[in-house]
C-alpha cells in the first residue's frame, strides 16, 4: 500500500511545473522514449537538433535497439576528434559503453568511462542523461562484467534519486529484484518483498507498454528460483509469445527458452530439456556468438547426463569449457588493447 501511495505521489508531482524542470538541452522526450523502447518516437523527438548532436543520438538508438544484432562493434566508436562539447562527449561515452556491453568485451574501463560521463552530465545539470548513464552502469553489473555487490546496491540507489515517472520506477524495481535474485545464496524475505514491489510498479505502467515484456521475464525467473514452475511456465511461453525476434527482445526470448529448458529439466524431463535448448539457436547472439554457444554446451551437457548419455554429456562439457576459455581470452585482448590505447 505504500508502494501505491509513492507512485501516485510521483504522478501528482508530473502535472507541477517545480516536477517538470528543463535540462541542459531538451532531450527529456528522447530519453523518455529511449527508457520505453520507443525508438521509433526517440527518432521523431530529435528531429530538430543539431546535426552533430542528433548524430550521436541516431547512434545511441541504434545500439539499444539492435543490441549488437545488426552492426559491428567499430560502428559504435568515435573518433577522438569528434567528441566536441561535454553532453555530446557523454553519449558517445554511453553509445560505445552499450556497445561494449552488447558485444561482451566491457570491463572496468567501461566502468570507468561511464563514471565520467556521469560526473560531466551532473556538472550540466542534464538529469535526463544521468539517468540514462546510470542504467548504462547498472547494466555492467547485471550482466556480470562487474561483480561488486555495493557498486551495483549503490547505483541502483542513486537510480532512484531521479526516478520521476512509473517507466522509472519499473526499471528501478526489475533491477532491483535482479539484485536481490543475483546475490543471495538463499530466497529470503527482502527477495519476496523485491517481487511484490515490482508487481505493484507495474499496475501503473501502461499496458502496451514493452517494458511489460522485461517484467514478466524476470517474474518468471523469480518464480523459478521459488520453484513454482508452472507460473514460470506461464510467464516464459507469455514472453515467446508477445515479443518479435529484434534486438532489444532476443534476450528475453533467448533466456525464455533456456529457463523453460532448466524447469523441464528440474522435472526430470531431460528429452524435452534438449528440445526447449535447440530452440535458443533462433535467438543466438549475433554479437556475441560464443557466448551463446557457451550456454547451449554447458546446459546440455546438463541434459545429456540427465538422460543417462555421459559420453555425450562429457563432449559437451569439454566444448563449454573451451568455449569459456575462448571468450575469456578475446575479453583479455580487449583489456590489453585499451591499456595501449592509454
Amino acid at each position: 500500500m505504500q508502494l501505491n501511495n509513492w507512485i501516485k505521489a510521483i504522478l501528482f508531482c508530473l502535472t507541477l511545473p517545480s516536477c517538470l524542470a528543463q535540462d541542459g538541452i531538451e532531450l527529456s522526450n528522447y530519453f523518455h522514449h529511449l527508457k520505453s523502447f520507443d525508438f521509433e518516437h526517440a527518432r521523431i523527438s530529435i528531429a530538430k537538433e543539431d546535426e552533430d548532436l542528433q548524430f550521436v543520438l541516431l547512434k545511441l538508438i541504434e545500439i539499444l535497439e539492435t543490441q549488437g544484432q545488426k552492426y559491428d562493434l567499430d560502428y559504435f566508436k568515435f573518433n577522438s576528434e569528434s567528441k566536441d562539447g561535454n553532453i555530446i562527449l557523454a553519449i558517445q561515452i554511453l553509445t560505445e559503453s552499450n556497445a561494449e556491453v552488447a558485444f561482451g568485451v566491457a570491463n572496468n574501463r567501461t566502468y570507468q568511462n561511464l563514471t565520467k560521463a556521469l560526473e560531466i552530465t551532473k556538472s550540466e545539470n542534464h538529469r535526463a542523461l544521468s539517468q540514462q548513464i546510470l542504467l548504462g552502469i547498472i547494466m555492467l553489473f547485471r550482466y556480470d562484467f562487474i561483480l561488486n555487490s555495493a557498486v551495483y546496491h549503490d547505483s541502483l540507489e542513486e537510480f532512484k534519486e531521479y526516478i520521476h515517472d512509473p517507466n522509472d520506477a519499473a526499471h528501478y524495481y526489475i533491477n532491483n529484484l535482479i539484485f536481490q535474485g543475483k546475490f543471495k545464496v538463499e530466497v529470503d524475505k527482502e527477495f519476496i518483498k523485491s517481487a511484490q514491489q515490482l508487481d505493484s510498479v507495474f499496475k501503473f505502467v501502461e499496458p502496451a507498454s514493452k517494458l511489460n515484456s522485461f517484467y514478466k521475464f524476470e517474474k518468471g525467473v523469480y518464480h523459478q528460483t521459488i520453484k513454482q514452475y508452472d507460473s514460470s511456465v506461464f510467464y516464459f511461453k507469455d514472453v515467446i509469445g508477445n515479443t518479435e525476434n529484434i534486438g532489444y527482445y532476443r534476450y528475453i526470448n533467448y533466456g525464455s527458452y533456456l529457463k523453460l529448458s532448466q524447469v523441464a529439466a528440474a522435472r526430470n524431463n531431460y528429452a524435452n530439456a534438449l528440445l526447449l535448448l535447440e530452440k535458443t539457436k533462433q535467438f543466438n547472439d549475433r554479437a556475441n556468438a560464443k557466448r551463446s554457444e557457451y550456454y547451449y554446451k554447458f546446459w546440455g551437457a546438463h541434459y545429456f547426463y540427465g538422460l543417462g548419455k555421459p559420453e555425450l554429456a562429457f563432449q559437451s562439457l569439454r566444448e563449454a569449457i573451451n568455449l569459456k576459455d575462448t571468450v575469456n581470452k578475446i575479453q583479455i585482448q580487449h583489456k590489453i588493447a585499451d591499456a595501449k590505447e592509454k
